[in-house]
């Protein structure tokens, strides 16, 4: 009597850079000699991950990704208006009929509407849809589940969802150790014409 609910689960270890190595060894090094400030905290550290898993941009951006397993490429948010009835009820809406999302557009270019409708699927997936929790506080372990009615399209967020996070972590690491390297050139620069 009741209607499919499909639940993926992913689980992954949060590897929170705490050995040392490579360019967190450049940064000790920078931080031994003043040259680092702010202490050892980390954005992906402890719960901060779930928090960035879950948030609008992260959530948005898996929403206006692209997938081409159906007959053509298509958002997902709009696979999602289509195996849920929306778009056939948004098509009788005076207002809605015109809210679509084609792939390639950008979101700076999006009407107050789109960007409405944009935000109440968002606010839907975080509350009922999407589940990120740490199940043993003391292990760096982080569990995603993602329901939805459609199996193919639960499976698929909830890998995208990942990669996502997961090139969202590399940019930010990346960044901050070019930011560190840069700082510690410029004062090897500076101590060489000392030296010299």
């Amino acid at each position: 009597t009741q209607k499919p609910r499909y639940e993926s689960r992913l689980t992954f270890a949060l590897d929170e850079g705490s050995s040392g190595g490579g360019l967190s060894g450049a940064a000790a090094l920078a931080a031994q000699f003043g040259l680092l400030s702010g202490g050892s905290s980390d954005v992906f550290a402890g719960d901060n991950i779930i928090e960035i898993m879950r948030s609008r941009r992260i959530v948005e951006t898996i929403l206006l990704s692209v997938d081409s397993s159906q007959k053509k490429p298509v958002t997902m948010i709009e696979w999602f208006f289509d195996f849920t009835n929306r778009r056939e009820k948004m098509d009788k809406h005076p207002y809605l009929n015109q809210v679509h999302f084609p792939p390639g557009q950008a979101k700076s270019n999006f009407t107050r509407l789109q960007d409405s409708v944009l935000f109440t699927i968002y606010d839907e997936f975080a509350k009922n849809k999407l589940f990120i929790s740490r199940p043993d506080r003391k292990l760096n372990i982080v569990e995603v589940k993602v329901q939805s009615e459609n199996e193919e399209f639960t499976k698929k967020f909830t890998d995208k969802l990942v990669a996502e996070a997961n090139r969202f972590y590399t940019e930010i690491r990346s960044k901050k150790s070019l930011q560190t390297l840069a700082i510690l050139e410029e004062r090897i620069g500076m101590l060489k014409g000392g030296l010299n």
